[in-house]
């Protein structure tokens, strides 16, 4: 006869309080063994349970099963329940965990300083928020650790945030974050905002507001600055935003402005936009480039067109001579035609 075929929760978890769980053996007799094996065993059972409690979101089981957890336990091939719970934005499993001196004492442990870099990735304000209290001061700009023999990325969790969680940017600021941060290759929140789009939704506010708190004056690696990286990655949203806070007439280190990046990169809506402000033979060139497609380049067509059309104008105002009026010729760089 099997005894008990499973310990309710509460029992479960007073016995594990004991060190002394007890596992119920099939027998004739059905005697209980205990030895020192099998109270490993049980131990091991105990934290994958509370793993999988906190897997499925079972806030219940995994208060119950909490006091007796190790903050270190790992299954094979997966984080520790703590660090699986901050990566998914698990903010009541996490409250539960934080509630247990144990896991108070992991996060505060300096092998867990990129929790909340790791959290700011993928998890949610309410996440956020719960970790925060045990990263002020620096430790809230603690960088990303490269694994062994690699290079750290340099990234902080405002890094992290501005490049795949936006909307968690106003409270890392609030919170004491550093804009003025950089990662490994010399970029700071604001860059990594602009650079390869990656968000679902424009985060206007979030970019207002990094823009207000990072120094606009700094240069990458490449020597480009924020408006250069929002030129190269596409994104006319961001070049409306930052073209009235930048120089779009600085260079690189290549010796390319905001303009020529877009034009190297075929980000034509990007060069249409910045196209205003350049010279007509520097448009032109960028429309054939783009394949003379008016699609594409909407407003370099409309303004290479006007050009052409007064420069015709221009050579019939003459006399039957051919003789030209006193009127001054317009840009001749600009091409006859589309």
């Amino acid at each position: 006869m099997n005894a008990s075929p499973g310990l309710c929760r509460r029992d479960f978890g007073a016995m594990m309080d004991t060190g002394r769980l007890r596992r119920c053996s099939v027998s004739f007799c059905d005697k209980i063994t205990m030895t020192e094996n099998q109270d490993l065993n049980d131990r091991e059972s105990l934290n994958l349970r509370f793993f999988n409690a906190c897997d499925i979101e079972d806030a219940e089981l995994a208060q119950e099963l909490a006091p007796h957890a190790d903050p270190w336990w790992q299954p094979a091939n997966s984080l520790t329940a703590l660090w699986f719970a901050a990566f998914g934005g698990r903010a009541e499993i996490l409250r539960v965990m934080l509630a247990q001196p144990q896991f108070r004492e992991a996060v505060c442990d300096k092998n867990s300083d990129e929790l909340l870099r790791i959290s700011a990735a993928n998890g949610t304000i309410e996440s956020v928020s719960t970790l925060l209290p045990f990263f002020q001061n620096e430790r809230i700009d603690a960088v990303a650790t490269g694994e062994k023999g690699t290079r750290s990325s340099g990234e902080t969790a405002l890094i992290v945030a501005a490049a795949a969680n936006p909307s968690l940017v106003p409270l890392l600021l609030e919170s004491g974050a550093d804009p003025l941060k950089t990662d490994s290759h010399g970029q700071d929140a604001l860059m990594t905002m602009v650079g390869p789009w990656r968000h679902r939704a424009f985060p206007a506010e979030e970019l207002d507001l990094l823009a207000k708190r990072s120094d606009l004056a700094r240069r990458n690696a490449q020597g480009r600055n924020a408006l250069m990286i929002a030129a190269e990655s596409g994104s006319t949203e961001m070049l409306r935003r930052l073209k009235p806070l930048f120089d779009a007439s600085l260079r690189d280190n290549e010796g390319l402005d905001a303009f020529g990046i877009a034009v190297e990169k075929k980000q034509w809506a990007c060069v249409d936009f910045l196209g205003r402000d350049v010279s007509l033979e520097r448009l032109s060139g960028a429309f054939v480039a783009a394949g003379r497609d008016r699609e594409k380049m909407p407003r370099a067509a409309a303004a290479i067109e006007a050009e052409s059309l007064r420069e015709s104008a221009f050579e019939a105002s003459g006399d039957g001579s051919g003789a030209l009026s006193s009127q001054s010729p317009p840009n001749r760089r600009a091409p006859r035609s589309l």
